[in-house]
C-alpha cells in the first residue's frame, strides 16, 4: 500500500514533532540506544501501515504514543520469554553435568571416555550440543541431520543409558 501525499505529510510532521520524544521515552524503557531507535522505526512502520486509523484518531500523537508502547511491551514479552528459555537451559545444562558427576564433560575426559563407550561419539555430541553448548532440540536435528522427533527420543535414550550406567 503506497502513501497519498497528504498521508506521506502526516508521517513526516509526526515524525519530525515526536522522535526525540519517542526515542527518550524508548531508551528510558529498554535502556538500549540501538534497540530504541530500532523501535521507533517500527513505530512509525506501523503508523504508516495503518494510516487509516492513525487519520481517523482525535489525538494522532496519542496514537503514535500508544503504539510506541505496544512495540516497547512486545519487546519485553520477547526478552522475558528468551530469559526464561536462558534460565531452563542452564538449570537442564546444570542438571546433566550433575547427572553425570563432572563440572564440565569437555574438561573430564575420563567421562568423555566412558560415555562414548556406552552411548557412542554421535550420541555424545549430540548431548553435549544441546546440554553443554546449550543449543535446542531443533536446532541440533537440524546440525545433526535428524528430524526433530527422532532427534528429541535419541537423546532422551541416550541420557536414560547414562543414568543407568551412572548409578
Amino acid at each position: 500500500m503506497s502513501l497519498s501525499n497528504e498521508q506521506r505529510e502526516l508521517i513526516e510532521q509526526l515524525y519530525k514533532q515526536m522522535h526525540a520524544v519517542l526515542l527518550s521515552y524508548a531508551k528510558k524503557c529498554l535502556r538500549s540506544s540501538e534497540v530504541s531507535e530500532d523501535v521507533v522505526q517500527i513505530t512509525f512502520a506501523i503508523a504508516c501501515s495503518k494510516i487509516e486509523d492513525l487519520e481517523k484518531s482525535p489525538n494522532p500523537n496519542g496514537w503514535i504514543f500508544n503504539v510506541l508502547k505496544n512495540v516497547i511491551n512486545s519487546i519485553w514479552r520477547i526478552m522475558a520469554k528468551d530469559a526464561k528459555l536462558t534460565e531452563s537451559m542452564v538449570l537442564e545444562r546444570n542438571a546433566f553435568y550433575e547427572m553425570c558427576g563432572v563440572l564440565d564433560p569437555f574438561i573430564d575426559s575420563e567421562f568423555e571416555e566412558k560415555s562414548v563407550k556406552i552411548i557412542g561419539r554421535e550420541n555424545y555430541d549430540l548431548l553435549c550440543y544441546v546440554h553443554v553448548k546449550g543449543y535446542s532440540e531443533i536446532e541440533a536435528a537440524k546440525k545433526f541431520g535428524l528430524k526433530y522427533d527422532a532427534c528429541k527420543k535419541r537423546i532422551q535414550r541416550a541420557e536414560e543409558k547414562l543414568r543407568k550406567y551412572l548409578k
